[in-house]
């Protein structure tokens, strides 16, 4: 998103994008994941000049050496935020899946979904 983007907007546009996602099925958002783990690899020289670009700019800003540190992307970061979202995508589908059931009556069950 572009820097001149307002906190609130890229909040609407967030929820705009899970309302999405969770139209999507199961097998579209493994995919999806897959995509986003194999663009991060892809992307990996781009996204470390960026970052360092952003701790270039904090350094001049005068910020705290403990946010400096957390801003900087360790080595295999980008490979560890990846294999992450791999496994997300190998995960069992856990959206509408029965959590507990309670029998309340006589023939009668409570359903909790997540």
């Amino acid at each position: 998103m572009p820097a001149t983007v307002s906190i609130r907007e890229q909040a609407v546009a967030a929820r705009s994008a899970s309302r999405q996602l969770q139209g999507l099925s199961s097998a579209a958002r493994a995919e999806l994941l897959n995509r986003i783990a194999d663009a991060l690899v892809a992307n990996e020289p781009a996204i470390l000049r960026e970052n360092q670009a952003d701790i270039d700019a904090a350094v001049a800003a005068h910020c705290e050496p403990a946010l400096l540190n957390r801003l900087a992307l360790k080595p295999g970061k980008i490979a560890q935020l990846a294999d992450g979202a791999r496994q997300i995508a190998a995960m069992e589908e856990p959206i509408a899946k029965p959590l507990s059931k309670m029998e309340v009556a006589d023939g009668r069950a409570f359903h909790s979904h997540n």
